[in-house]
């Protein structure tokens, strides 16, 4: 489980997925993939955090409320440690 904002991202295994919960809208389902790591932080400098995720398989993806999952890598890496890009 991480924190994203001012909601959470829980993984929730290979049964039930991503899964995402904000105090306006519950929980939502992000993903049916169970995803290795994750971490939030601020990727598109937009002043809120968005969940980088490893699906094992798939990939290293970064999810956007407006437009949704945008890959950013085919591998999935060892270790995740969030960092501030834009300082």
């Amino acid at each position: 489980m991480i924190r994203v904002n001012n909601s959470i991202a829980c993984d929730y295994g290979a049964a039930y997925g991503l899964w995402y919960w904000k105090l306006a809208g519950g929980w939502q389902q992000r993903n049916t993939v169970d995803p290795r790591q994750m971490v939030a932080v601020d990727i598109d400098k937009d002043a809120l955090e968005e969940p980088v995720v490893c699906f094992p398989g798939c990939g290293l993806y970064y999810y956007d409320e407006s437009s949704g999952w945008h890959p950013l890598n085919t591998i999935c890496p060892e270790n995740m440690i969030p960092i501030d890009f834009f300082p």
